[in-house]
């Protein structure tokens, strides 16, 4: 029975810090809540007291404010090293949980030159990358895909407001490309 109640706590509390409204905690829950230390050493006893700071005092789910966004933009590409012609049409698509943001981008068709090929992107408006600049991504053509070269390029730091996209040892061509990266933002 205790096992039960410890999952079902556990799904309560999980549903209370992604927002979900559940229903009013009861007189038996509340007591459990106020429990620092309980029979069951170890995660119990941490979630039963961290369960009752997320209740209000009638018994229900407080509001967490973490943002959740999510949505498309038209990144601007500058080249930096290699490239012969930037791609045409770029498009990318985000999506942010706190202060985590992913992107996948479609990067159109540049025209990759011989050797290293470097440009920055822009990342979403409003979502800065978070000094240091942690960034961590990868970045890929057509002409990697389809062919035995392992070689993947890698999207990294930059500055605030774009990223770098590189690939080293590339031979010259033209080829749809793609990157998709993940950073952390210091945006409110």
């Amino acid at each position: 029975m205790n096992n039960i109640r410890t999952i079902y706590k556990f799904f309560m509390l999980l549903l209370i810090l992604l927002g979900s409204s559940c229903e009013p905690i009861t007189q038996e829950e509340k007591v459990l809540t106020e429990v620092t230390t309980i029979e069951t050493p170890g995660i119990d006893s941490v979630m039963y007291s961290q369960y009752a700071q997320y209740a209000d005092s009638s018994g229900f789910a407080k509001t967490l404010s973490t943002p959740i966004t999510s949505g498309s933009y038209i990144p601007i590409w500058k080249t930096t090293k290699g490239f012969v012609a930037a791609p045409g049409n770029c498009n990318c698509e985000y999506s942010r949980v706190g202060s985590i943001v992913n992107v996948v981008c479609d990067l159109g068709v540049p025209n990759f030159g011989l050797g290293t090929n470097r440009a920055t992107i822009t990342v979403p408006e409003g979502l800065t990358v978070k000094r240091p600049y942690f960034v961590s991504g990868t970045f890929s053509s057509d002409h990697y895909r389809n062919s035995l070269d392992p070689n993947v390029g890698i999207v990294g730091k930059a500055s605030a407001n774009e990223v770098e996209l590189q690939v080293n040892n590339s031979p010259s061509f033209l080829a749809s490309a793609w990157c998709s990266f993940t950073y952390k933002t210091d945006a409110e």
